[in-house]
């Protein structure tokens, strides 16, 4: 029950904007010195000020964190000269507390660092840094909700790479790897920044269009695929593409049924003869509305 309401605590904390964090820091800690002042120096409240301090270091930055801290310390001091006769000690406790909690920073900053990383290696392709099958599903359950919400369409791209094996079993897997990679950077760097590229394995990959309608996504997309197809001919590599693409009007009714619609649109292409470019429509009536 208490990890429950913990965890609960903390995806709240999460989904608060960065100001929010920075208000709720500054009001907890000015409310805790306040108190502090107020009470007689033996009753301990050090570890209470950890709980301002860590929001801060963790949510907004280090700097903010040990800003906080600065402000502590004054109180410290100004504690143990009310409370406290010698004035030495005063200064040895207020200087202790600092050190302690500029060190606590210093490990809790390098925690979120290391935390923020491997969760972003978590949701990349080890191979070509694209966005995986998690973090695909993850943002077009996102995008969906906005289609849902704003009305705005969105358009899904399903491209696979024709013949590709030929090119691992004629030139090696390492030209393979190369080849992905190169892929992956041409659309990453030929796309909006808003525009989403995931590798799904293998050589199948799929783009994420906000915003974007049918009609634009097909000159978008057979753009890329000239693009990407003329780098391929530059490095003799034998490949071409198939790219099946859906423009939602109207949410499905699920992720799967999305990625599905797309799949399938892939392979209509492969079957024509591959090396093309279709789009299809999801919601036929707000399509023609807007059209």
């Amino acid at each position: 029950m208490i990890n429950r309401l913990i965890s609960t605590a903390l995806r709240a904390l999460e989904r608060l904007p960065l100001p929010a964090h920075m208000i709720i820091s500054a009001v907890g800690l000015a409310a805790l010195m306040i108190f502090d002042l107020a009470t007689d120096a033996s009753l301990a409240l050090t570890m209470l000020y950890l709980v301002p301090v860590t929001l801060s270091s963790w949510y907004v930055s280090a700097r903010s964190g040990q800003i906080l801290v600065a402000f502590s310390s004054i109180v410290w001091l100004a504690d143990g000269l009310l409370f406290q006769v010698s004035v030495p000690i005063a200064f040895w406790n207020a200087g202790i507390r600092l050190i302690f909690f500029l060190i606590f920073i210093a490990l809790l900053t390098n925690l979120r660092d290391s935390y923020h990383r491997e969760h972003a290696l978590a949701r990349r392709d080890p191979l070509t840094g694209a966005f995986n099958r998690r973090a695909f599903h993850d943002q077009l359950e996102y995008e969906l909700a906005r289609v849902r919400r704003i009305a705005l369409p969105l358009t899904l791209a399903y491209i696979d790479l024709d013949n590709f094996k030929a090119i691992n079993d004629l030139l090696g897997h390492s030209v393979g790897d190369e080849l992905l990679i190169r892929i992956t950077e041409l659309m990453c760097e030929n796309l909006r920044t808003i525009d989403q590229v995931a590798r799904l394995g293998g050589d199948e990959f799929v783009i994420l269009m906000p915003g974007t309608d049918s009609h634009a996504a097909e000159i978008a997309l057979s753009r890329l695929k000239d693009l990407l197809q003329g780098a391929m001919q530059a490095n003799h590599w034998p490949v071409t593409l198939s790219v099946g693409a859906v423009s939602f009007y109207e949410v499905p009714t699920s992720l799967d049924q999305a990625i599905s619609l797309a799949d399938h649109t892939m392979y209509a292409v492969k079957q024509r003869g591959k090396d093309d470019v279709q789009v299809i429509v999801w919601g036929q009536e707000k399509a023609r509305a807007q059209g």
